[in-house]
């Protein structure tokens, strides 16, 4: 089995689209279409109702929704658990977003490097879809996001409450003075 197919397939059935599939994975349209294609015609079934509205998956397509995401996982697992270096015995990847990354990412990497020596730890940065479909496919094991995106076999757990404060280069910035921009 093809994995690229398999991930095409996950992403045209979260995006809903081919269109949002393939600027998702930095292909054409036409690609996604092809690959889709291919994994029909590999089941002998369509997977996806093509309207102009979008993409639905069929009652076969949700059928096999889940075995893709559990063929990727077990690709992704077998793939991380060989390319563990020498020294290590258990391997774990974590992500998170770009700003969450220097206060939250590096502290948990130093707690788990005191607590698990053995622990061979990868990290990733990302925005939130991206995160969450490492999520998905099993790439990435755990995500630091702002807002997660709720899927099926996705668990969220609040870490920590934010304070925002307000910034700016004028006096009294919490006024409701009306700003015009050039």
């Amino acid at each position: 089995m093809d994995i690229t197919l398999l991930k095409t397939f996950l992403e045209v059935a979260a995006t809903g689209s081919f269109v949002a599939a393939s600027e998702r994975l930095f292909v054409t349209q036409s690609a996604v279409s092809l690959r889709v294609q291919r994994l029909e015609d590999t089941l002998g079934k369509p997977l996806f109702s093509r309207s102009k509205a979008g993409a639905e998956l069929t009652s076969a397509g949700r059928e096999f929704h889940r075995y893709a995401l559990s063929m990727i996982r077990v690709w992704e697992e077998a793939r991380q658990q060989v390319a563990i270096p020498k020294g290590f015995t258990r391997s774990l990847t974590i992500g998170a977003q770009y700003s969450l990354w220097p206060r939250l990412g590096f502290r948990w990497i130093d707690r788990l490097r005191d607590q698990a020596p053995d622990l061979n730890i990868r990290g990733e940065v990302g925005q939130s879809p991206r995160l969450t479909r490492l999520l998905l496919e099993g790439v990435m094991h755990v995500a630091l996001v702002y807002t997660p995106e709720l899927r099926p076999g996705l668990l969220a757990d609040r870490i920590v409450d934010e304070e925002l404060v307000l910034v700016a280069s004028w006096p009294d910035p919490g006024s409701r003075q009306k700003i015009s921009y050039p």
